[in-house]
């Protein structure tokens, strides 16, 4: 999916969303050592940051021009260029499942991929602090809304996921008896079972969904919100703390420079972005 205009969230979701304020694989040979304050940080190319991803939109996507932007990656951008006077961020796509693991294989510096914190994936690499907030939700064609009222009225129906994604664990754990669920690939494929009526709901992301609903407006209806209190962050490999601090130190300097803020509402407008 590409776009090239800023996404709005709809007032009431960005409130359940808010916004938390926030507390790569070093290799021989090519690896070049770039200083960050006191820290020396190991990248894969000199003057680079290389970014894991997948698009997934308004965090991370393409605009028609091939430039990649969204919430992830400016943030990101704005964050690496007070390292060592500053980092260009180059994009590598990678399959969302999984894709947390690519630093310690030497694929990328930093992973930005709205991706959730939790224990499993904190045991094999290493986030950065907190820079949002999100939840989980349910989505169906606005045509069913009525039928497919909540996730209790889908025992014997069929829901997509996201395969690998806190979204996917949810529905494992959450669906009703007789709801079948369906792992795709990525958000593209996902969201055409839907309009095909290959799965009648999916089970993503809060601002995700959102985000889809809106670009598409009558085509979709939220039916279930579900606060799991998850919290996104970026990721390195687990040995690479210099990288993880430098990060953190500049995510903390946007922060109080505005330019968190700048960001956040240019893609969620500025409500919800308060400071909790």
């Amino acid at each position: 999916m590409k776009r090239t205009g800023v996404v709005a969230l709809m007032t009431a979701t960005i409130v359940t969303i808010g916004v938390l304020l926030s507390g790569c694989s070093g290799s021989d040979g090519d690896t070049a050592a770039v200083e960050a304050g006191d820290a020396q940080v190991a990248t894969i190319e000199p003057g680079v940051l290389m970014v894991c991803t997948y698009e997934s939109p308004p965090f991370e996507f393409q605009t028609d021009q091939g430039e990649w932007t969204g919430f992830d990656i400016d943030l990101l951008t704005a964050m690496a260029t007070d390292i060592n006077g500053g980092l260009s961020p180059a994009v590598t796509v990678l399959p969302f499942d999984g894709i947390w693991l690519a630093p310690a294989e030497g694929t990328c510096d930093v992973v930005a991929a709205a991706l959730t914190i939790t224990p499993e994936r904190a045991e094999v690499t290493l986030f950065t602090d907190t820079y949002f907030a999100s939840g989980q939700s349910l989505m169906v064609l606005e045509s069913r809304s009525a039928e497919l009222t909540g996730l209790d009225a889908l025992a014997g129906s069929t829901i997509g996921v996201l395969a690998g994604s806190t979204g996917a664990a949810y529905a494992d754990a959450s669906a009703p008896t007789g709801a079948t669920i369906v792992g795709f690939a990525n958000e593209v494929a996902m969201f055409t079972a839907l309009d095909a009526g290959e799965v009648d709901a999916v089970l993503h992301d809060l601002p995700l969904n959102v985000d889809r609903s809106n670009s598409q407006p009558g085509q979709y209806a939220l039916v279930g919100e579900f606060n799991t209190g998850e919290r996104f962050g970026f990721v390195v490999a687990k040995d690479n703390t210099a990288l993880a601090d430098a990060l953190n130190k500049r995510l903390k300097a946007v922060r109080t420079d505005g330019s968190y803020q700048e960001i956040y509402d240019r893609y969620f407008g500025p409500v919800g972005a308060t400071t909790p």
